[in-house]
């Protein structure tokens, strides 16, 4: 399985670097996770074809996590795509996805493939391939606009997942609202975590990184300036966890084997 980070900056729109995403490949299958804003022109730097995505992951609906969503779908139409496509998100967030696309008049009728919605339950496992299986959990990023919230109209569900892959289970954080998240899956015995860094510090990074899982720590969703502290504090790293944690850049790619 391949691990290619599309984007790594963070919600502060950068010339350098795209919006957080990342693609999952696993032979004749592509997992897009998450996209944001300017998605389409991000695949395409890192010379990902649109058509090769067999499904998309959105683990929450702040823009740069998923407003570029019908513009990629707009793109495949374009280039006359055929198969099928599916799009997994929480329960409380797969009918907002659905009227996004039919407010871009994305109109299933006029399009030239089918888009299957398929809406996840937290805790429970599900497959998006024959080797590859998810588990969503909710985690805190959104809670603090809850309040904000008069029309009761919103979804607050921000989701980290486990990613299970052969001998390898593999935390990924998207957002988060604390370090008590990046313990969600802490039972689980994550081999590997793929956490933003905009949300906790690289203290608290540090903390989990004491603990024998993950094996792994690579950090994403940073912003521009906030690269030069994240180099620092790196060289700074002791001996024992200098080869532990990451900091992934655009088109990093990592292979993890069966």
């Amino acid at each position: 399985m391949k691990i290619h980070f599309i984007g790594t900056s963070s919600a502060k729109t950068s010339l350098k670097r795209f919006h957080s995403s990342i693609v999952i490949k696993e032979k004749d299958f592509t997992l897009l996770l998450d996209a944001g804003e300017a998605i389409t022109k991000a695949l395409l730097h890192q010379y990902v074809y649109f058509n090769s995505i067999n499904a998309i992951l959105i683990s929450h609906l702040h823009p740069d996590h998923s407003s570029g969503l019908p513009a990629l779908i707009t793109q495949m139409h374009l280039d006359k795509r055929e198969e099928p496509l599916f799009i997994y998100s929480s329960i409380n967030n797969i009918e907002k996805l659905k009227d996004l696309l039919y407010q871009s008049y994305l109109f299933q009728s006029r399009l030239s493939f089918q888009i299957n919605f398929v809406a996840f339950e937290e805790g429970i496992s599900f497959s998006v391939d024959e080797k590859i299986s998810l588990m969503g959990k909710r985690n805190t990023h959104l809670d603090k606009y809850i309040l904000n919230d008069v029309n009761k109209q919103l979804s607050f569900e921000s989701t980290s997942f486990l990613i299970t892959f052969a001998n390898h289970k593999i935390h990924y954080t998207a957002d988060i609202g604390g370090i008590d998240d990046l313990y969600l899956f802490k039972s689980e015995l994550p081999t590997l975590l793929i956490t933003e860094i905009s949300h906790i510090s690289f203290e608290d990074v540090l903390i989990v990184a004491q603990n024998p899982f993950p094996h792994k720590i690579l950090l994403t969703h940073y912003s521009d300036e906030d690269k030069q502290n994240l180099d620092d504090f790196l060289q700074k790293l002791p001996e024992e966890l200098d080869d532990k944690i990451v900091l992934a850049e655009d088109g990093l790619l990592l292979n993890l084997s069966s």
